[in-house]
């Protein structure tokens, strides 16, 4: 028999173990290394041939001690399972998708476009998708890792995580054989990310501001600093900085000011003082739309006449929907639209990658820059 992975060997032989009763329910399996040393293979092989066992409910891995036999698995159904020397059983594989906190309050629209194409998608494989629903005291907290894990998803998919939400993402993707988010890059732990052309965003951004006869950039963006970097901001401003290098626009250090996420009065501090020190800006990238009332009031505060032709603003928040207006306090909003359908799409591709061996070219996920007064 020809296996088409050396992990695939190891989880056969560990299985005939179990079928042959040499290793009892509920016991504890060997440890890592005892694996590799049996076995003559790395830590990382014989860790793929525990996520193929726990994907045919074989064993349960626990965190911090190791991996178990299964208690009350079906040892008729295992047999049958691994007697053609397969790893692919007939169960429907189930994905786990996390809404974010504030799909609630303003972005349904935009979260639920994401949602449609990936289940969609998903359906032609008989795939089953369970949406959940954080409670905000529980995003942050060991109890929602529990709560992922205790469902034995096969994948799963966090649609925007935040920065501090790092530390829940690399244990929940240690314990699953597939995971993907959406939004913000956490390449750096091994999780695969899905998110539009930032930099083609930021291109166009620049270009518009150009076209209107600005030469500086002010960006009014997440964190960028302290503990938590967010890696949404830290990529949208890299690009930014290209784009307007590029074009020959200043943006330097001086040219963002941080205001988010912090309270509100804080915000407005910062906003109106800024504007009190660069009165003359007036080309804006705004990454937090519910920023946007002040930004303009401090904008005011020093043109009073201020109208459409003297200043630029884009509001670059991924949740953007009809919900908000294009006008605030009379100034006209340019919007960001997200092709949140192509998203889904987009994430339902990265499991048929793995369980699928496809390997279709993904479509450019480009974002538009909607003017004032036309249609969102």
């Amino acid at each position: 028999m020809m296996y088409q992975h050396m992990s695939d060997r190891i989880a056969h032989a560990i299985a005939d173990d179990i079928i042959r009763e040499k290793l009892p329910v509920g016991s504890r399996l060997p440890s890592l290394r005892e694996l590799t040393t049996r076995h003559q293979v790395s830590y990382v092989t014989i860790h793929k041939a525990l996520r193929k066992l726990q994907s045919e409910r074989l064993i349960t891995l626990r965190p911090g001690s190791g991996s178990y036999i299964a208690e009350g698995f079906n040892i008729n159904a295992v047999n049958a399972a691994f007697s053609d020397h397969t790893l692919t059983s007939p169960r429907q594989r189930r994905i786990g998708v996390l809404l974010p906190v504030w799909v609630d309050k303003g972005g349904k629209t935009a979260v639920y476009d994401v949602i449609d194409s990936f289940c969609e998608r998903c359906s032609s494989h008989d795939w089953r998708i369970e949406l959940i629903t954080p409670s905000i005291h529980e995003i942050n907290s060991p109890v929602l890792s529990h709560k992922i894990l205790a469902k034995h998803f096969d994948g799963f998919v966090w649609l925007t995580p935040l920065a501090l939400h790092h530390w829940i993402l690399e244990q929940i993707s240690e314990q699953l054989d597939c995971m993907v988010v959406s939004e913000r890059p956490f390449e750096k732990i091994g999780i695969t990310t899905v998110h539009s052309d930032y930099y083609q965003l930021a291109r166009d951004a620049v270009r518009l501001f150009t076209e209107r006869g600005h030469r500086e950039l002010m960006c009014f963006c997440g964190q960028y600093y302290d503990v938590w970097t967010d890696p949404y901001t830290d990529m949208m401003l890299d690009a930014l900085r290209v784009a307007a290098d590029e074009a020959g626009l200043k943006f330097d250090e001086s040219c963002y000011r941080q205001v988010f996420p912090m309270p509100d009065r804080e915000a407005e501090a910062i906003i109106r003082g800024y504007f009190a020190d660069h009165p003359e800006k007036n080309a804006i990238f705004c990454m937090h739309n519910n920023r946007l009332p002040m930004i303009i009031a401090a904008l005011k505060q020093h043109h009073p006449d201020l109208h459409d032709d003297a200043v630029t603003i884009v509001d670059n928040c991924y949740k953007s929907t009809p919900f908000y207006d294009d006008r605030v306090d009379g100034i006209g909003i340019y919007r960001v639209r997200y092709p949140n359908h192509l998203i889904g799409s987009a994430i339902a591709a990265v499991f048929e990658r793995k369980w699928c061996n496809m390997l279709n070219e993904p479509e450019p996920l480009l974002n538009e820059i909607v003017p004032p007064g036309e249609k969102f």
